[in-house]
């Protein structure tokens, strides 16, 4: 049997500055909260964030590593769920974010093709918490996503020490 092992789980918001498409979908979202991810912990392990960039496939970084480089804006304890050791993400490998397909659906493909949304950040850390088991909207924007995590009783802003 494969082992189960006890993972808590995080969502985390940040206000980038440093590319040039963080300062683009900032300007089209209208809010400096234009990144969100994943962060989970297993039992009695570190801190991994799954970091999703434009142009390249996802990956687990250390949280606290990557944190001292880009200081989290908020992250909210989303709860604990039990997962197989040997793969804890259930997402293909190549979960690509293409900035091209965020700016034009913003601009067109929204209002002719609603029910096609490009990969981004929002729909990575949304699919993952589905695949974990966690009840959740589907957004497209990480402010959104901060906005029903601030107002759901069950989800808890974490002060902990990564931060």
């Amino acid at each position: 049997s494969i082992p189960m092992i006890l993972l808590d789980v995080y969502v985390v918001f940040h206000m980038l500055d440093e590319d040039w498409y963080s300062r683009l979908i900032t300007r089209i979202t209208k809010t400096p909260i234009n990144h969100c991810g994943i962060m989970v912990r297993p039992e009695g392990g570190d801190a991994v964030y799954y970091l999703t960039t434009v142009d390249k496939p996802w990956r687990e970084v250390n949280a606290a590593s990557y944190f001292r480089l880009s200081p989290p804006h908020r992250i909210f304890y989303a709860g604990s769920t039990y997962h197989q050791s040997s793969k804890i993400m259930n997402l293909e490998q190549e979960y690509i974010i293409r900035p091209w397909q965020i700016i034009l659906w913003n601009f067109v493909t929204r209002y002719v093709f609603p029910f096609w949304k490009p990969k981004s950040c929002v729909r990575f850390t949304v699919k993952t918490l589905k695949s974990m088991g966690f009840v959740i909207e589907d957004h497209t924007l990480p402010l959104k996503l901060l906005k029903e995590l601030d107002n759901a009783d069950y989800y808890v802003e974490w002060k902990g020490k990564s931060r």
